[in-house]
């Protein structure tokens, strides 16, 4: 189940990854506004459960589970454009939203 503080951080990663900014732990803190305690949990959990991929070099990465289906919103929930990151947004204007 992908809750509402995971869907963040996933969020997070994506839009990091989409502006070419390398993701690691402080760099989801600081989008975040979180402790970097706080990152740790929270990156093992989404490692526990699939969705992500943390390196040696210490990057994080979505994987084929944490990484939303191309065209649409996201696999783990639509992302609704209005509170999608500018960044998607752009991304995804032109992009039907069906059922």
């Amino acid at each position: 189940m992908i809750t509402i503080s995971k869907e963040d951080y996933l969020k997070a990663i994506l839009e990091a990854e989409s502006e070419g900014e390398t993701v690691i732990s402080p760099t989801l803190a600081k989008r975040l506004s979180v402790s970097p305690p706080a990152v740790s949990m929270a990156l093992r959990r989404l490692k526990r459960d699939g969705l992500v991929e943390v390196r040696k070099d210490r990057r994080v990465l979505l994987n084929r589970q944490g990484r939303p289906v191309r065209g649409l919103g996201a696999n783990w929930s639509v992302l609704a454009l209005d509170e999608a990151p500018p960044s998607l947004t752009r991304r995804c204007s032109s992009v039907s939203l069906r059922s």
